[in-house]
This record gives structure tokens, C-alpha cells and sequence, in this order.
């Protein structure tokens, strides 16, 4: 093996490290969490009839009505679905909070 092959070789070592750490980054494994709730959420609920037959997304009352009286009357694996999609959603909304929080702090020069 010659000195390329080698260092092609090391190379493709550390990208693969690489990639393998950035996959199973919390994060990461948040937003898989999430789609997949949200994937199966979808496949047990008709999402083209719902959006037919919500009210105008002016009436912000008469929408929020009409999503509460949708979640009271569905099945309970859907609420359970909506519910740990919400949660899941809230924890990734919490570390992209923090991580701005972080960034502003590095670009005013106060390291964290």
C-alpha cells in the first residue's frame, strides 16, 4: 500500500467517524423522534379531509375550536401520537433556544 492509498484509507476512516457522531447526535435523533411521530400521526389520521374542513385560519377562535374538539374526538393512539409529537417538538425548540443563547454569547466575545 502506498503512502495515497493510505491516507485515502485514514481519511475515509475519520469522515466515517464523522458522519457516525454527527447521526447519532441528540439532536439528530430528536428530529428522527419526531418525524417518525409525526409519520404515524399521519398515517392514522386523513390530514386532506381535516384541512377541508377547518375553519378560515382568520377566525383563530373558531380554529382553535375546532382543533380541540378534533383532538378530544379521535382515537387515543392519536392523542398519545399529538401529545409526545408536541413534547418532542418543545425539547427540540428548548436545545435551538439554547444554542442561539450560546451563539449570541460567542459573537459578543463571552465564550460559554
Amino acid at each position: 500500500m502506498n503512502k495515497s492509498q493510505l491516507t485515502g484509507n485514514i481519511m475515509l476512516r475519520v469522515k466515517t467517524v464523522y458522519w457516525i457522531r454527527r447521526a447519532i447526535h441528540s439532536t439528530t435523533l430528536k428530529a428522527l423522534l419526531l418525524c417518525a411521530l409525526v409519520g404515524s400521526a399521519a398515517s392514522l389520521v386523513s390530514v386532506g379531509n381535516v384541512l377541508a374542513n377547518m375553519p378560515s385560519i382568520s377566525d383563530m377562535r373558531a380554529v382553535a375550536d375546532f382543533l380541540l374538539y378534533a383532538f378530544t374526538h379521535t382515537a387515543v393512539s392519536v392523542q398519545a401520537l399529538s401529545l409526545l409529537s408536541t413534547a418532542v417538538l418543545l425539547w427540540l425548540l428548548s436545545d435551538l433556544a439554547k444554542t442561539l443563547a450560546r451563539v449570541e454569547l460567542v459573537y459578543k466575545g463571552r465564550e460559554v
